[in-house]
């Protein structure tokens, strides 16, 4: 999950791998469009955070979408202005 939710306008994501992996991390808004892919490579194994700026963003609920090999998460995360 990322920390802080709510955020206002940066938050972190982080996710741990037990194998090296190629990972894409995207946010996406509720409409499904994608607004900004945060990672799209190859990674080791371990943990790794990427930080999220939503400026230029109006407040709302937000979803980001990790894919790690055969492994895919979506979570929420919720803007306050």
């Amino acid at each position: 999950q990322n920390y802080p939710n709510p955020f206002n306008p940066t938050t972190n994501i982080s996710f741990s791998l037990p194998v090296d992996s190629k990972v894409r991390l995207s946010v996406y808004n509720l409409l499904g469009e994608m607004l900004e892919e945060l990672a799209n490579d190859e990674f080791s194994a371990g943990t790794h955070t990427f930080s999220f700026n939503a400026d230029g963003l109006t407040s709302g609920v937000y979803l980001y979408k990790m894919q790690a090999g055969t492994f895919v998460t979506i979570r929420k995360m919720v803007l306050i202005r």
